[in-house]
């Protein structure tokens, strides 16, 4: 038994040492087998540089002679250099629109000499830029007519002579005696009652004062109040002599009527108190009227100031915004110009990456992609299932190693393949990257005869041509009409700004027209208030 275990022992470390021994052996071979595949990788790659040096030299010239066709014999060396050009002449007409011009403060400016006597001005607002020619400038022309002051109202609105037409002694007359009132008020009211715009309030005023005197009559009549006051006189004064003691032969004369003297003149005193009284109450409303006309004409030339300073402002809170509009005209007008270039640009490169070289790069590349170990889906690929000899097992073999060639060429033609599409996957693809991935299509498709057939290969000649053929003729009537359209967005932007002068005409007019109507407004105002001065003087006119 103990004869077993030993054998066994010894079986065990032996097998050990064979694993080992195998283990080390394999080791030695991958890195043998490594290096051998590295050096085949290289020398590979460097077979596929020399191919396509060679395959590029071919078609370089078949490429120069398309494009010596297609661009008529123009200045660029080739499409790249063409859409090279082409970009940088974009691009600085896109920098010459990023440069502004703010209308409204030139507007507002230009604006302010219209108190003094208008001015004219010309401001270059957008200068538009062309492919082909010079720049297309727009200007504002304007003419900034002066504004007119507000007439003022006539001098005489402000004058009124309110000193009756009857002398001192008559209307000296009419306090102490009314009857004599009552053929004035008759007469004045008659001459009153010829125009036909006297309110019938002041009619009634000025008859007022009549009534005053009828009054006193019918209460004289009715009460005999004058008979009573000479009674009430003579029992005050008792019986004479009153004066005859003072004053002699003349105080006897006046004795007897004394009494009836001072009831008459106490009277009359009160009469004429009353009277008087509503005499000044007619005459303070008058006064209301002088006193308001007073202060129209203190206030004349800040009225007529502060009218025009009212307009004026109006009107520059309107050019304000006006401006404001043609800046936002302006700022439309170059930003759609900048799209327009921007789309011709992005056109342009676009052109020469076209459809027709991402579907054949797309193409090619799947087809270098299924020969490759990578694209198997499973744990076999074309690499795994090649058959070795047992002597490449003992040690590497590069005469059985030409697979490892075969793999780095397509891998390397892959990769190439791959890298330009996703250069022209970009928004703005580099024309540089598409011209050289034509250039990768057409090398590679001559390297792999066995995935590129013949007429697969003249085909892409063929597309290549059609592509600076079209290169150049779409991107020169692109520029064409580039132009155009510029031009047009120029013409729209004239007709806008040649509105701009009869619009503030029109509305400097607008601003005379409220001053000429607020002016009247204070004229209609200076006669309301001057008529009613001079009608309530008619009224207490004695």
């Amino acid at each position: 038994m103990e004869g077993l275990v030993h054998a066994l022992v010894i079986a065990f470390y032996v097998a050990m040492s064979l694993a080992l021994a195998f283990f080390v052996h394999k080791v030695a071979w991958f890195v043998r087998f490594r290096r051998l595949q590295g050096e085949l990788v290289t020398a590979a790659e460097r077979k596929v540089r020399d191919a396509t040096s060679e395959a590029l030299s071919a078609w370089a010239e078949r490429a120069s002679a398309s494009w010596s066709e297609a661009s008529e014999g123009g200045d660029d060396a080739d499409p790249v250099a063409f859409v090279r050009r082409t970009e940088a002449r974009l691009e600085a007409m896109d920098r010459a629109l990023r440069e502004q011009v703010v209308v409204r403060e030139w507007f507002l400016e230009r604006l302010r000499a219209i108190e003094t006597g208008g001015s004219a001005g010309r401001l270059a607002v957008l200068a538009m830029p062309r492919v082909e020619g010079e720049p297309v400038e727009v200007a504002l022309e304007m003419t900034f007519p002066a504004l007119r002051p507000p007439r003022p109202p006539a001098e005489d609105l402000y004058t009124l002579e309110v000193r009756s037409r009857y002398g001192f002694w008559r209307r000296a007359l009419v306090f102490v005696l009314g009857a004599a009132d009552v053929v004035y008020s008759a007469h004045h009211v008659a001459r009153m009652s010829q125009n036909a715009e006297v309110p019938i309030g002041v009619i009634l005023r000025r008859l007022s004062l009549v009534v005053v005197i009828l009054g006193a009559i019918a209460i004289d009549i009715a009460l005999s109040l004058r008979v009573r006051l000479i009674d009430w006189t003579e029992a005050l004064l008792g019986p004479p002599p009153h004066l005859a003691t003072r004053l002699g032969a003349i105080g006897e004369a006046i004795d007897p009527h004394l009494a009836t003297t001072l009831a008459l003149g106490g009277w009359l005193a009160v009469y004429g108190a009353i009277y008087f009284g509503l005499y000044l109450f007619l005459r303070r409303r008058s006064q209301l009227h002088m006193r308001r006309l007073e202060e129209l004409r203190a206030h004349r030339q800040a009225d007529l100031d502060a009218i025009r300073a009212h307009h004026v402002e109006e009107l520059f809170r309107w050019a304000s915004e006006y401006a404001k509009t043609i800046d936002d005209a302006v700022d439309i007008a170059r930003r759609q110009a900048r799209l327009l270039i921007a789309r011709s640009a992005r056109r342009l490169r676009r052109r020469l990456a076209s459809e027709t070289l991402v579907e054949r790069a797309r193409v090619i590349a799947a087809e270098l992609f299924e020969r490759l170990p990578e694209s198997s889906a499973g744990l076999e690929d074309v690499a795994t299932r090649q058959e070795h000899t047992l002597l490449h097992m003992l040690w590497p073999r590069v005469e059985e190693m030409d697979y490892q060639v075969a793999l780095a060429r397509t891998r390397a033609a892959w990769r190439r393949l791959e890298t330009g599409l996703a250069a022209l996957r970009a928004e703005r693809p580099d024309p540089a990257a598409a011209y050289g991935l034509w250039r990768t299509v057409a090398v590679i498709a001559r390297m792999f005869p066995d995935v590129v057939d013949e007429p697969t290969r003249a085909s892409l000649d063929d597309a290549y041509e059609a592509a600076v053929r079209a290169l150049v003729a779409r991107t020169r009537a692109e520029l064409v009409e580039l132009d155009r359209r510029l031009d047009e967005l120029a013409d729209g932007l004239e007709e806008q700004l040649a509105l701009a002068a009869a619009l503030l005409e029109t509305q400097v007019e607008l601003a005379e027209q409220g001053m000429e109507a607020e002016v009247a407004e204070l004229a209609a105002e200076l006669l309301e208030v001057r008529e009613g001065a001079r009608l309530e003087a008619m009224a207490f006119e004695i």
